[in-house]
């Protein structure tokens, strides 16, 4: 193992624990933050090209399914009625696989797919979203730009009301 590899399982390592961390102390919006930048980061990886990464593709799918995993987790803490929660417990079953994903063979412990290629964004980054334009008296109707959320820093959205 080279030691550029080395050094990013131990980064993703310690990402994954700070966000349990965080997670099991109820610091839910620290966690949502450290599960999503990690999930991006092994999206990237398990996105990467085969000549750009030291990984094999069967190690590439389960860095894909672990990435889904810490999304499931995260959209499980900022939902208030989730019927299916992907449970800390779940989560910290991973733990192990990441650590040791340069020799892990065996099944997959929970039956997801990794996340399929797309556009991969941080928190708080903005997609280029287009909008119908409201032509009436140009305040703030349903359907404009100013009724819907704006995302800000953080992976938070933030609510807009104008009153006339």
């Amino acid at each position: 193992m080279s030691e550029v590899t080395r050094s990013l399982l131990q980064r993703w390592g310690a990402s994954f624990r700070r966000g349990a961390d965080f997670d099991s102390w109820g610091q839910l919006v620290e966690a949502i933050d450290e599960y999503q930048i990690l999930a991006r980061h092994l999206q990237k990886e398990a996105q990467a090209q085969h000549n750009n990464s030291e990984f094999t593709e069967e190690q590439k799918k389960t860095i894909g399914k672990i990435a889904t995993c810490l999304e499931l987790r995260s959209a499980a803490l900022q939902s208030t009625q989730s019927q299916e929660e992907f449970k800390l417990e779940d989560l910290k079953k991973l733990e192990p696989i990441l650590k040791n994903i340069l020799t892990y063979n065996k099944e997959f412990p929970f039956d997801v797919q990794p996340v399929p290629l797309r556009r991969i964004l941080a928190p708080g980054e903005e997609e280029n979203l287009e909008f119908e334009e409201d032509e009436e008296e140009g305040c703030a109707g349903a359907g404009s730009p100013d009724s819907f959320p704006a995302r800000v820093p953080g992976g938070y959205h933030l609510l807009k009301i104008y009153i006339t």
